[in-house]
């Protein structure tokens, strides 16, 4: 497989149009390679939902998926508040603790809420595993621990969505080539159009 990534690419979780580079499937999913790491995109209706597999430290390997920028001006705000059991991902976050994120005839995956920082400007799920990016038991661990990420991270934006109530008037770049924007508003419900259907009644009180 040809590598047609950049290796600095960390797709926001939601894909809305098609990527036209070329990929490999398998197991369902479409895998992209770069040359330090993958992708693995998973479709759902006539979306698809993005994670990456890349090295995070001598030995150490993650596949993340990024809830984007638009959790960065809230997270100072969340650690001076007390935990809140309805926004599990985001207490998690602020805890530094991973959660379990279920999956169907799978076992569950833990999962790390990593707030925005300065080095890395985006809100990402992430589990890691000791071992090499191309190992056979990395890619088969990260083609199901994927499902476990993308979820969270659609989960975070739905969190979002609850905390801020009306979501600001912006628009969002969906990084294909930087042309194509969605209002956030629009971001947000699919998000929770996505929950429901991967975990129906998870996203009730979102819809």
């Amino acid at each position: 497989m040809p590598a047609v990534l950049d290796d600095e690419e960390i797709p926001f979780v939601i894909g809305f149009v098609d990527d036209p580079r070329r990929a490999v499937e398998v197991g369902g999913a479409q895998y992209r390679r770069g040359q330090t790491g993958y992708s693995i995109s998973w479709p759902i209706g006539e979306l698809w939902l993005r994670a990456r597999a890349m090295t995070v430290g001598p030995g150490q390997v993650a596949v993340i998926a990024s809830a984007g920028p638009i959790l960065n001006d809230w997270w100072s705000l969340l650690r001076s508040a007390p935990q809140d059991p309805t926004r599990p991902l985001l207490s998690a976050g602020v805890a530094r603790r991973s959660v379990d994120v279920p999956l169907p005839s799978m076992p569950a995956v833990p999962v790390m809420v990593v707030p925005a920082s300065d080095d890395f400007p985006q809100t990402v799920a992430m589990c890691t595993h000791p071992g090499g990016i191309a190992d056979d038991e990395t890619l088969t661990l990260f083609h199901w621990a994927s499902l476990g990420v993308v979820k969270a991270a659609v989960r975070l934006l739905v969190e979002y969505r609850e905390l801020v109530g009306e979501p600001p008037e912006v628009d969002v770049g969906l990084g294909e080539g930087g042309t194509v924007t969605i209002p956030l508003a629009d971001v947000l419900a699919t998000a929770a159009e996505i929950t429901a259907a991967l975990d129906p009644g998870s996203a009730s009180s979102s819809t």
